[in-house]
């Protein structure tokens, strides 16, 4: 059931969010990695200075920090369906507005945000299609989304993690570039890039779940995540890739 399924991930992620605070982004190797992942996100998004930004599932609000560092002087709103996440964001960030919601279910009207992120969001829904055509409701310029990526080289890593770890919900999944692009045509969205994201610095960026990776020194994980910006360029290796990111710009529609 779908309300089973959203207290689930309430309960999950109130035990998670101290985690994702403390031992993800309270490390250098995971802060680091978390900044990169949303820097990359913003640029390719194209955020412009002034704008209205809307972070969906936004965690402690880091986004807001990443924005700052840009030079992006944007309003920014994180929406979160839990409450402990929003609370350890507020306590982090206690001037920026940091939100309760349901992100298939969004609190603002037709064409009233800028730009929209939802950052590994999607595959924690019951009804992911339902939450795209939210954001498609909500966003005058552009939204942008990524995903795990289903492919021959993350499916087992993930299913191993799922069974070890206590990271995950049963439910949790990732997505194929053909499912993705599947769910953006019911939400008939039609004016999408694609990008493929994380290869060999990705994993070195989750020091809650694998807490050996913290030890890895920074500066050779900047020199795989730069490696990283290569390979997405390699014809049919990018694709082999750990997350999926799409791009919708509905100035174009």
């Amino acid at each position: 059931m779908v309300t089973d399924r959203k207290q689930r991930e309430k309960k999950l992620h109130q035990r998670l969010a101290h985690e994702y605070d403390e031992r993800r982004e309270g490390t250098k190797t995971g802060r680091y990695y978390s900044k990169e992942w949303l820097r990359y996100m913003i640029k390719k998004a194209k955020v412009s200075e002034g704008s209205t930004v809307l972070d969906i599932g936004c965690g402690t609000g880091i986004l807001y920090e990443v924005l700052r560092e840009e030079g992006l002087d944007c309003k920014y709103i994180g929406a979160d369906l839990s409450p402990e996440m929003i609370s350890v964001g507020k306590k982090r960030y206690p001037s920026i507005d940091l939100r309760i919601m349901d992100s298939e279910k969004l609190d603002f009207p037709d064409k009233s945000v800028d730009f929209i992120f939802m950052k590994a969001v999607l595959h924690h829904l019951p009804n992911p299609v339902k939450a795209l055509s939210e954001m498609k409701r909500v966003a005058k310029k552009t939204v942008i989304v990524s995903e795990p990526l289903n492919n021959i080289l993350t499916e087992l890593p993930r299913y191993l993690l799922k069974k070890l770890t206590n990271h995950f919900d049963e439910d949790h999944t990732h997505f194929s570039s053909k499912e993705m692009k599947n769910m953006l045509a019911k939400t008939h969205i039609k004016n999408a890039k694609v990008y493929y994201f994380g290869y060999l610095a990705y994993p070195w960026g989750f020091t809650d779940i694998l807490p050996g990776t913290k030890f890895l020194p920074l500066f050779i994980l900047k020199g795989l995540f730069k490696l990283d910006l290569l390979l997405e360029y390699v014809p049919l290796l990018s694709r082999l890739s750990w997350q999926i990111i799409v791009v919708c710009d509905f100035r174009k529609e």
